[in-house]
């Protein structure tokens, strides 16, 4: 069985768009992320709306007071 590889930093998503990656970054600077590669490969990166990308990947608005 293969050992669980985390991703700790949105810049290691290989698949995240490099605008989307710009974006998240005070996302980034402001709260921990943590994945694995595994829950990573699960997402349908063409679709923006995929349920399990919107559970993994931050959104931009959450660094707003109202986020």
């Amino acid at each position: 069985m293969a050992k669980v590889q985390y991703v700790t930093s949105l810049d290691q998503v290989a698949d995240l768009a490099p605008a989307e990656r710009d974006q998240l970054r005070s996302v980034g600077e402001r709260f921990v992320f943590r994945s694995n590669t595994y829950y990573l490969s699960l997402i349908d990166w063409s679709d923006p709306e995929d349920p399990i990308r919107r559970i993994i990947i931050p959104d931009r608005h959450e660094v707003e007071p109202w986020g």
